[in-house]
């Protein structure tokens, strides 16, 4: 993403790629024009003998490389590669949470009462710098990936919905479309004009003709 116009810009990593968990279930949905802004990110590895589900649920783009010397520039040694930036992370809770029967009195039990599930979750990420003011206030995509990651974290994913936004969607017409509607307004439109005119001139006559 461009900041400073320079090579320091490369650090500002803007991704799309989501898997399909629960803590990014909006913005996977909307993989096609939502983004998630990383300024500086570190990576993620599943530690060695680790027993925890792990869910790598936000990845940099193809084409990332480690930065090892910090001079923004891809030396040998720093081949491209895809980096997990964001995990999920659960584990079966040793003490199950004890669940209370709902009153007699109450026939449907409200959404905002769901008890948390029976595990530990933890949503790590590679970046300091994701949930900050800067980023927050300006990027729509970071805010989904906080709450969707808040919603999951409380056992309230079944509920997470689209988020709605009032900017306007661009509109892309391809080469080839563009030169289908030229054409269709150049030649078309007149041509149909000219054939309702024939039709309507050939009736005209019979109609004199049998006067």
């Amino acid at each position: 993403m461009r900041r400073r116009y320079n090579d320091s810009d490369r650090a500002l990593l803007v991704t799309n790629r989501f898997s399909s968990h629960a803590s990014v279930s909006t913005l996977s949905r909307n993989s096609s024009r939502a983004v998630v802004v990383a300024f500086g990110a570190g990576s993620l590895e599943r530690a060695p003998g680790a027993t925890e589900k792990v869910d790598f649920a936000v990845r940099a783009m193809a084409g990332t490389f480690q930065d090892r010397n910090k001079n923004y520039r891809e030396d040998p040694g720093e081949s491209g590669a895809t980096f997990n930036l964001g995990a999920a992370v659960s584990k079966k809770a040793t003490a199950p949470v004890l669940k209370k029967a709902p009153p007699p009195e109450e026939k449907k039990a409200d959404k905002k009462d769901v008890p948390p599930p029976d595990e530990m979750r933890a949503f790590v990420l590679a970046d300091a710098d994701a949930f900050s003011d800067l980023v927050m206030g300006n990027v729509l995509g970071n805010q989904v990936l906080f709450l969707d990651a808040l919603r999951w974290l409380g056992g309230e994913e079944s509920f997470s919905g689209e988020v709605n936004t009032e900017e306007d969607v661009r509109i892309e017409h391809t080469k080839e479309k563009d030169s289908l509607w030229f054409y269709a307004t150049i030649f078309g439109a007149p041509a149909l004009i000219l054939g309702l005119g024939f039709v309507m001139a050939r009736r005209s006559r019979r109609k004199g003709a049998r006067k």
